[in-house]
C-alpha cells in the first residue's frame, strides 16, 4: 500500500493460546503503536479479527479467552484515535466468513458476526431485580452461607474493604479471607480487627494472586469446617497512560494483577461448590476509556471469563463498574472523576455502589456481565458537533475556547484565560488527546496528539489551526531565501520523506548510529539559523505548573524526534502547587522552523530564552536525556555572564560517544513506540532536527561548571542494554530514581519529580543530604 493510501488492513488473531497468556495482546499493542507511529497508514483503518473472543448474546460462551483482552485494548485505542481502529469477531461458520468483507467495509468500530449476521454492542437498562429470599443472617438474600468462607482479593484497597464490611454487616458473612500483597499490610490488619469487633472472623493472607502456586497455598489453608463458598475478586493495578506510551511491561503487569489472577481463581475453585464468583471489572473495558488501554484489556478478560464460567454451569458475575468516589481511594482520583463527570458519568458514593452490588447479585438477568453506571447531570459546556464541510470556515477562536473549556471543566468558555498556557490550566497528556479529538471533529483536520503542547496558548493554537486549514486547500509556496537560508537548499517534501524512510530502515536493521549519521549529514543542507533573530519566533518556555518554592525549574526536552514540552506533563503535574515548572522547546523541531547551524546558535537562543523567562528571578535548569547537553551548555554560558542558574539537573543524560548501536536503537525504538504521530508531516522535519542537534553536539564535551548539579539516573536499564558510566557529570551528586529511561517521566514521573524537588529544597537551603 502506498503512503497516504486510504483503506483497511485486516489482521487476524486466530491462533491458539492458553487463557491469560499475555502474548496476543502484547503483539496487538506492538501493532497498534506501529500503526500510529508513521505516515504510511495515516488515512487507513486497522481492523483486528478474532474468533470467539467476545460474547454477542448473554448466554454465549467466550471460548477464546486469550484474545478477549484485545477488545479492551483496541476500544481504548479507538477512543484516543477515532476512525483509526476496528474490531471484528466471528464464530467460524461459513456464513460468517462470507459476511466478513461487508462488515469490514461498513466501517463499524466493533462487530460480532454470528451465523452471517452482524451484531454491534449496545448498553441496555437492566430490569429491577427479582425478589430474593431473605434470611435473618442475609436480609437481602444473596445466598452466602453463614458458615462458609468468602475470599476477597485486593482487600487492602478501598473497594475490597468496603465489600468486606458490607458482606459482614448486611449479609451475615462470618468468615472472611482477606487477601492482599502483604500479610503485614496495616490496611489489612486494621480491616481484620474491625471485622472481628462486629462479630466476624477475618483471616489475613499475603499472596500474589497472579502466582498460581502462591494462590493454591492460600486456598489450601481454608479450614474444612468453613469451606470456601464465594470469591470476590477486587484486586487490580492502575497504570494509566495513552496507548502510544504503554510498554509491554506495563501491559503485562496490569494483566497479571487482574486477568491472570482471575484465571487462577477460576482454575483452582471450579470444582468447589461456590455460591458466588464475583469479578470487579471496569467500564473502561466496555467503553474503551482513553488513557487506560492496559486496564481495559485486563477487564475485558474478566468479562469474557464470566461468560465462560456461565457456559460451564458455574456461578459468575462480572461487574464492569463505573467510578467510585472514595476520597481518592477508589478506582479514580479527583481529576479523573471530574473528567468523567464532564463526559456524562458520575461517580458512585460507597452507599450507592454497595446497593448496586446487591441489585446485581440478585438480578434475574441471564447476562453475567453488568455495567453499573451513574449518569451525570448535563453540563453547560457543549460537546463538539460533526466535522464541518470542506468549504466551511469555523470560528476558530470560539471553537478552541469552547473545546478547551469542555476538556478542562471550566463553567463557560469565557473564563478560559487566553494568556495562560494550557498545561498550566490543567492540561495533561490524556486531556491533550481529548482536546485533539474534539478539534479534529470541529475542524476536519487530523492533528498531532501533542498539538496543545506544541502550541500551548489559545492564540497560538488558533493560529496553528488557521494555518493548517489554509494549507489544506492552498498549495504551499516556496519559501523566499533569507539570511538564514542563503547557504542551504530548501528541501522538498519528497526528499525529507525519503530521508525519514532511510532512517527507519537503518533503525530496523540495528544500524541506528549510521541512520543518525545520515540525518547529521542531511541537516547541513537544510535551512538553518545562526542567531535567534533568524527564527520565526524566539523559543518561549511553556509554564506547566505553578508553586511557591524557589527557584523555578526550566526543563529542556531531549533533542530527538517526537520530543517536546509534553514529555514533562506528568512530571510537572506532580509538582503543581509546590514549584513553578516550565518546559523550553528546542528550536527547529516544528515544521517551518530552521535548524541550528552550529552549537553557538543553539546555546545563544536557549540562553536568551531562559533569561527572558527568568526576568531577574532565580531559576534552575533540568535537561532530560540529550536535552541535558543543552541544559549543561546553557548553564555554562549563564555562569560565564555572571548570571548562573541556582542548580542544574541532568535526567538520565549520556554523551554521544558513550552510546553504542544497541543503546541508540533502544532509545529510538522507545521514542517511536511512545508517540502516536498523527500529524505525520512533522515527522521528517523532526528527524532532520534531531540530526542537526546531534551534529552540532558531536564533538561537544561538557566543561566544568560551579552550579550545583544533580545527575538523576534511571534505576532500570532498557532491555538488552547497559547504560554507560556517568563519570562525565564531574562533581555532580548522583542519585537514582525508579523506572527506565522512559518510564521515569511516565508511570514513575511522580517519584522522579519528588526526587528533584527534594534535592533542590535541601541543596539550596543547605540542609544535610541523606547518604544514598
Amino acid at each position: 500500500m502506498p503512503d497516504d493510501a486510504e483503506g483497511v488492513v485486516l489482521v487476524p488473531f486466530l491462533d491458539a493460546h492458553q487463557p491469560a497468556d499475555p502474548a496476543p495482546v502484547s503483539r496487538a499493542l506492538e501493532l497498534v503503536q506501529a500503526w500510529l507511529s508513521g505516515s504510511r497508514w495515516k488515512n487507513s483503518r486497522l481492523v483486528l479479527l478474532t474468533r470467539g473472543a467476545v460474547a454477542a448474546s448473554p448466554a454465549e460462551d467466550v471460548p477464546d479467552l486469550a484474545h478477549a483482552p484485545l477488545w479492551g485494548l483496541l476500544r481504548s485505542a479507538a477512543s484516543e484515535h477515532p476512525g483509526r481502529f476496528g474490531l471484528v469477531d466471528v464464530d467460524g461458520t461459513e456464513a460468517s466468513w462470507q459476511a466478513l468483507p461487508t462488515a469490514v467495509a461498513a466501517e463499524a468500530s466493533q462487530v460480532a458476526i454470528r451465523d452471517g449476521a452482524a451484531h454491534a454492542p449496545r448498553l441496555a437498562p437492566l430490569a429491577p431485580p427479582a425478589t430474593a429470599t431473605a434470611t435473618t443472617t442475609d436480609p437481602v438474600g444473596l445466598g452466602f452461607a453463614p458458615d462458609g468462607t468468602v475470599m476477597i482479593t485486593g482487600a487492602a484497597g478501598a473497594l475490597g474493604g468496603l465489600t468486606a464490611r458490607h458482606l459482614a454487616t448486611a449479609h451475615g458473612v462470618r468468615h472472611l479471607l482477606l487477601v492482599g500483597r502483604r500479610a503485614d499490610d496495616t490496611r489489612l490488619t486494621a480491616l481484620a480487627a474491625e471485622l472481628e469487633r462486629i462479630g466476624a472472623t477475618a483471616t489475613v493472607a499475603g499472596c500474589d494472586v497472579g502466582d498460581r502456586a502462591d494462590l493454591a497455598r492460600v486456598l489450601a489453608g481454608v479450614p474444612a469446617g468453613h469451606p470456601l463458598t464465594a470469591v470476590v475478586h477486587c484486586a487490580g493495578v492502575l497504570d494509566d497512560g495513552v496507548v502510544s506510551s504503554l510498554t509491554p511491561e506495563r501491559l503485562v503487569r496490569t494483566l497479571h494483577a487482574k486477568a491472570r489472577s482471575a484465571w487462577h481463581l477460576h482454575e483452582l475453585t471450579e470444582h468447589q461448590n461456590l455460591a458466588a464468583f464475583v469479578l470487579f471489572s471496569s467500564a473502561a473495558g466496555v467503553l474503551g476509556a482513553p488513557g487506560q488501554a492496559n486496564y481495559a484489556a485486563a477487564n475485558t478478560f474478566l468479562d469474557a471469563l464470566a461468560h465462560h464460567r456461565r457456559h460451564l454451569g458455574l456461578p459468575a458475575h462480572s461487574l464492569a463498574w463505573g467510578p467510585w468516589d472514595q476520597d481518592g481511594g477508589g478506582m479514580a482520583g479527583t481529576g479523573e472523576l471530574e473528567r468523567l463527570s464532564r463526559n456524562g458519568v458520575e461517580a458512585f458514593t460507597p452507599a450507592q455502589g454497595l446497593a448496586l452490588l446487591d441489585a446485581a447479585l440478585t438480578s434475574a438477568t441471564a447476562d453475567p456481565v453488568l455495567v453499573p453506571l451513574r449518569a451525570a447531570p448535563a453540563g453547560p459546556v457543549p460537546h463538539p458537533g460533526s466535522a464541518p464541510s470542506a468549504t466551511a470556515e469555523p470560528d476558530l477562536p470560539t471553537v478552541v475556547r469552547t473545546e478547551v473549556a469542555a476538556v478542562l471543566g471550566f463553567p463557560s468558555p469565557e473564563v478560559v484565560d487566553e494568556h495562560s498556557s494550557l498545561p498550566e490550566l490543567g492540561l495533561d497528556s490524556l486531556t491533550a488527546v481529548e482536546l485533539r479529538n474534539r478539534l479534529d471533529a470541529a475542524t476536519g483536520l487530523r492533528l498531532a496528539a501533542t498539538v496543545a503542547f506544541d502550541h500551548p496558548t489559545l492564540p497560538a493554537l488558533v493560529d496553528h489551526l488557521r494555518t493548517r486549514l489554509a494549507t489544506r486547500t492552498t498549495p504551499t509556496p516556496t519559501p523566499t531565501p533569507t539570511a538564514a537560508t542563503t547557504t542551504a537548499t530548501t528541501a522538498t517534501p519528497d526528499a525529507t520523506t525519503a530521508l525519514a524512510a532511510l532512517f527507519q530502515q537503518a533503525r530496523g536493521s540495528g544500524r541506528t548510529l549510521e541512520g543518525i549519521g545520515l540525518l547529521r549529514t542531511a541537516s547541513r543542507f537544510l535551512p538553518a539559523f545562526r542567531t535567534p533573530a533568524e527564527l520565526p519566533a524566539p523559543p518561549r518556555p511553556v509554564r506547566l505548573a505553578a508553586g511557591p518554592a524557589d527557584p523555578a525549574l526550566i526543563c529542556l526536552p531531549a533533542v530527538v524526534a517526537h520530543s517536546g514540552p509534553h514529555q514533562f506533563a506528568r512530571f510537572a503535574g506532580a509538582l503543581r502547587g509546590l514549584r513553578e515548572v516550565a518546559a523550553l522547546p528546542q528550536p527547529g523541531f516544528l515544521p517551518g522552523e530552521p535548524l541550528p547551524a552550529d552549537l553557538d546558535a543553539v546555546v545563544t537562543a536557549q540562553t536568551e530564552a531562559v533569561l527572558r523567562y527568568a526576568d531577574g528571578a532565580p531559576v534552575a535548569l533540568l535537561g532530560y536525556s540529550s536535552g541535558g547537553w543543552v541544559a549543561h551548555a546553557v548553564a555554562a554560558r549563564l555562569e560565564a555572564s555572571g548570571r548562573g542558574p541556582r542548580a542544574l539537573v541532568l535526567l538520565d543524560t549520556y554523551l554521544q560517544g558513550d552510546t553504542d548501536d544497541t543503546l541508540a536503537t533502544a532509545f529510538t525504538d522507545g521514542l517511536f513506540a511512545r508517540r502516536a504521530q498523527d500529524d505525520t508531516a512533522a515527522e521528517p522535519h523532526s528527524l532532520t532536527a534531531m540530526g542537526a542537534y546531534f551534529r552540532v553536539f558531536e564533538d561537544w564535551s561538557p566543561g566544568p561548571v560551579t552550579t550545583p548539579t544533580l545527575f538523576l539516573r534511571a534505576t532500570d536499564a532498557l532491555p538488552g542494554t547497559t547504560p554507560p558510566a556517568t563519570s562525565w557529570a564531574g562533581t555532580a551528586t548522583v542519585r537514582e530514581t525508579p523506572g527506565d529511561h522512559f518510564s521515569l517521566l511516565e508511570e514513575h514521573a511522580a517519584p522522579t519529580a519528588r526526587a528533584v524537588h527534594s534535592w533542590l529544597t535541601r541543596r539550596l537551603t543547605n540542609e544535610q543530604e541523606p547518604t544514598p
